[in-house]
């Protein structure tokens, strides 16, 4: 059955965009690559404080840079809302939910002095490892190393980025994981959301054909309400009701109206 001539338009149109992101994402990872290397060199310093801040200010113009490629290379247009107030945040928790395979950048690119949580394995990667070392990222690993570093990248200014759900949001919001509130509370520190959407979806999964729409993706990135851990507050409760407040959220209901008491 032959498709009408729109059909067939959206399909070269996805197929223009898939190649280019393609194209640029080599260049991007080709870039990374020598940004490690050099990053490598600057290791031994990794504990200096100023040398961390410089490479977390690196590591965000490059993602900016990704950005902007994103808009004008694959035709994707942003809508950033409230984003501005991040500029502002220090040793804040800042969770999001994770419908895309670029949210990551996307957040390291618009939160100031970010600090992430990443696979252990990466760290051995000379494609990622050394720049993720040299900002000061953290490996996931489970226990109380990991709340303590946490606890110490909070209080350098640091502001920690994760995403609750720990996966990408495939067929909706995925349960939340406690880690992010727990850190919270022990460290009395605020949590601020950030909630994404990009509609028709761009890069659910992996970088391919079948990931690119042939319409104009839409990547909506919103700045949400903030919580403020009261003392005793307990993580489970805390993680349940941020849960709760980005399912009110996926299901339009206006951010003031459904934010629940914690």
């Amino acid at each position: 059955m032959r498709r009408n001539p729109r059909e067939q338009t959206a399909s070269l149109v996805a197929v223009r965009r898939a190649v280019s992101l393609v194209f640029g994402a080599g260049m991007f990872w080709a870039a990374a690559a020598g940004i490690n290397l050099v990053a490598l060199c600057f290791l031994p310093f990794s504990n200096h404080q100023p040398v961390r801040r410089t490479a977390r200010r690196s590591l965000r113009r490059l993602f900016r840079l990704w950005m902007r490629f994103v808009a004008v290379v694959v035709g994707a247009r942003f809508e950033l809302d409230g984003m501005r107030g991040l500029e502002s945040l220090a040793g804040t928790v800042v969770v999001a939910n994770h419908p895309t395979l670029m949210d990551a950048f996307y957040l390291l690119g618009l939160v100031p002095d970010a600090v992430c949580i990443f696979k252990k394995s990466l760290q051995r990667n000379l494609l990622f490892g050394p720049m993720a070392r040299l900002c000061g990222f953290l490996a996931n690993e489970a226990g109380p190393d990991l709340v303590r570093e946490a606890g110490a990248a909070l209080a350098e200014g640091c502001n920690l980025v994760i995403f609750p759900e720990g996966t990408r949001s495939r067929g909706g919001l995925q349960p939340f994981k406690p880690g992010f509130a727990l850190i919270a509370t022990r460290y009395r520190r605020p949590i601020q959301s950030v909630h994404l959407s990009c509609v028709p979806p761009l890069l659910p999964g992996r970088i391919g054909m079948r990931g690119v729409p042939g319409t104009t993706p839409v990547v909506s990135i919103s700045l949400g309400r903030e919580f403020l851990p009261p003392p005793g507050a307990r993580a489970h409760t805390l993680c349940a009701a941020i849960e709760a407040y980005y399912r009110a959220l996926s299901r339009g209901n206006p951010t003031d109206k459904c934010a629940p008491a914690i």
